[in-house]
């Protein structure tokens, strides 16, 4: 809105723009090299703007209805199969242990890079029954800075891990406090939004939070390094749900799992990269009662 919106639009008043403003405005912004999926969250910002003005009265008619919506090709999701993903297993042995196991969570527990920043390693962790408490994201704004607060759907969850998984977190926790214990009175901790006092499992040694970008950038170092198939951090995540995808899991089980408020935006992660194996089997199904 501040950088570019207003600075097109001046100090128009919203009664007296016209939908052939919006679209001029629209064709400069595409002329000026601007992204698709830019110029399509500054549609719906607009958009947004002009509901608002009839909601209230500012204006009779919402013109921005008549103005089309910009076009975006969706990005093409990649994502590692079943042999590429226990090629990151192997390789993972050989760095830092905190990195070792977030990349890990990614994988076996389909987290969210912030989800994974926000564990609490003493209110979340159940290694009695192998679970994991999922009821905070760690996001970082340019007007908060670091902050914690709900999911990204609002709601919590519980996930299952295996148990070679669960000894991992184990023994890292005890590193972690043996680290607090030496720094004792320098130790911070952090509080959520919410004030509630926390004890991140993955964090600086005084307790403040990792910022998000530094997990971006350390992956993106270990697939340079290992001479990986490159995929964004996230996408570690999509290759757990079509792993769990391929083992036979119901697709309600794994929308549960990825913390998706709807089926159909699970179903559509997954359909966008149906594995070869899959296609395969579908094309091979009708063999048995043909021969």
């Amino acid at each position: 809105m501040e950088k570019s919106i207003l600075p097109a639009f001046k100090k128009a008043k919203v009664q007296k723009i016209l939908a052939r403003d919006l679209i001029r405005y629209f064709n400069n912004e595409e002329k000026n090299g601007v992204g698709q999926y830019a110029v399509e969250k500054r549609h719906r910002c607009i958009r947004s703007l002009f509901r608002y003005a009839t909601t209230f009265e500012y204006i009779q008619k919402d013109i921005s209805l008549d103005v089309p919506k910009p076009k975006v090709k969706p990005r093409k999701k990649d994502y590692y199969d079943e042999e590429e993903i226990a090629k990151v297993f192997t390789i993972i042995k050989d760095v830092p242990i905190h990195q070792r196991l977030i990349i890990t969570l990614a994988l076996t527990g389909s987290l969210r890079r912030g989800e994974i920043l926000a564990i609490d390693m003493d209110k979340d962790i159940d290694f009695e029954n192998s679970t994991i408490h999922i009821r905070r994201s760690l996001q970082k704004t340019k007007d908060h800075g670091l902050r914690i607060k709900g999911t990204k759907t609002e709601e919590d969850r519980t996930i299952t891990l295996d148990p070679l998984t669960m000894k991992e977190i184990y023994e890292y926790r005890k590193i972690r406090k043996r680290e607090i214990m030496k720094i004792r009175d320098e130790y911070k901790g952090f509080e959520s939004h919410n004030g509630e006092h926390l004890d991140l499992l993955f964090a600086n040694i005084d307790g403040t939070p990792y910022s998000p970008h530094s997990v971006s950038q350390f992956w993106s170092r270990i697939v340079k390094r290992f001479n990986l198939k490159k995929i964004s951090f996230h996408d570690l995540r999509h290759s757990s749900a079509s792993y769990l995808l391929l083992q036979g899991l119901s697709m309600k089980a794994i929308q549960e799992r990825l913390g998706h408020k709807d089926i159909a935006t699970t179903m559509n992660l997954l359909y966008t990269h149906v594995s070869p194996k899959i296609d395969s089997d579908a094309g091979n199904a009708f063999l048995k009662i043909r021969n």
